[in-house]
């Protein structure tokens, strides 16, 4: 009988095993949930300031404004706060492979450095590398790219917005608008002054420049290489790119030059047409294709 009763006892044991084994496995196995901003912080003067994502959320999802967010809600009128609701909201639409190469390229890189700089993961850090795998997440989510969305999918549990540095930067631009704007003005008094000073042009005089000129031409294209320079990732490859170069010929004396070069996702021959008549006006064309 005692033989009989080991087994038995042995296969309880065993059924206890499994039973607290499959009770606690959920919860060793379970993946440990990511990381993500749970408080915005920034500063405002001399106060450290604080704000719940959360609350944010409840903002941006339903409009309504908790006793937490009130404060900071205070300092906007309702129009602004309308604003900064759909802004919160706003989706862009773009894959996430086209944004991670947009962020791994050396313009995207340059503008998120820049904006890691006003968002930081901890005071000094930039944010770069968070910013770039939240725009990632946010826009393979369900929800899409958000501003919104961004703040959840940001991976660390606090994002910092410097907001000295952002004064700053506003300072700056402040006064390149004022230099820019000086210099639009100096430039149109100029032009007024000088147009005043000129004799009337007579247009229907002019040469019509919707019809072929006079004279033929030749087309000859020939590739240049770009020496390595340095740049803020380091020594630059060497590059290559073509220039067409349009020359009238049989003209007497020598041509005005005009150097053209194409747009984003475009090439030298989308302005042909263009050369094809200035060509033949007695105007040397160059018509330059950047990579």
């Amino acid at each position: 009988m005692k033989a009989k009763a080991k087994p038995k006892k042995l296969l309880g044991f065993l059924y206890t095993c499994l039973f607290l084994g499959l009770g606690i496995l959920p919860t060793v196995v379970k993946p440990k949930p990511a990381k993500s901003a749970e408080y915005i912080y920034f500063n405002y003067g001399p106060l450290k300031l604080s704000l719940s994502r959360e609350s944010l959320e409840i903002f941006a999802n339903e409009g309504r404004i908790t006793k937490e967010f009130e404060f900071y809600a205070q300092m906007l009128n309702p129009e602004a706060l309308e604003q900064l609701r759909m802004l919160l909201q706003k989706r862009i639409k773009i894959s996430p492979v086209a944004i991670s190469r947009l962020g791994k390229s050396p313009m995207g890189e340059a503008f998120l450095e820049g904006l890691g700089k006003m968002i930081k993961t901890h005071p000094g850090r930039n944010g770069l590398h968070s910013l770039r795998g939240a725009l990632v997440l946010a826009a393979a989510d369900s929800e899409g790219l958000t501003l919104m969305n961004i703040v959840r999918q940001f991976p660390t549990e606090g994002m910092l917005i410097d907001t000295d540095y952002i004064f700053n930067v506003q300072k700056e631009l402040a006064t390149l608008f004022r230099y820019r704007d000086a210099a639009v003005n100096a430039i149109a008094n100029q032009a007024t002054r000088e147009a005043a000073a000129e004799n009337t042009i007579d247009v229907s005089q002019l040469t019509d420049l919707q019809q072929p000129g006079p004279y033929q031409f030749t087309d000859q294209v020939i590739t240049l290489s770009g020496r390595r320079r340095q740049s803020p990732l380091g020594l630059s490859g060497e590059t290559k790119f073509e220039v067409a170069l349009y020359l009238p010929k049989g003209n007497p004396k020598p041509a005005p030059l005009v150097v053209m070069s194409h747009g984003f996702a475009s090439d030298r021959n989308h302005f042909t047409y263009l050369a094809s008549t200035a060509r033949s006006l007695t105007t040397n064309m160059r018509s330059i294709s950047v990579r």
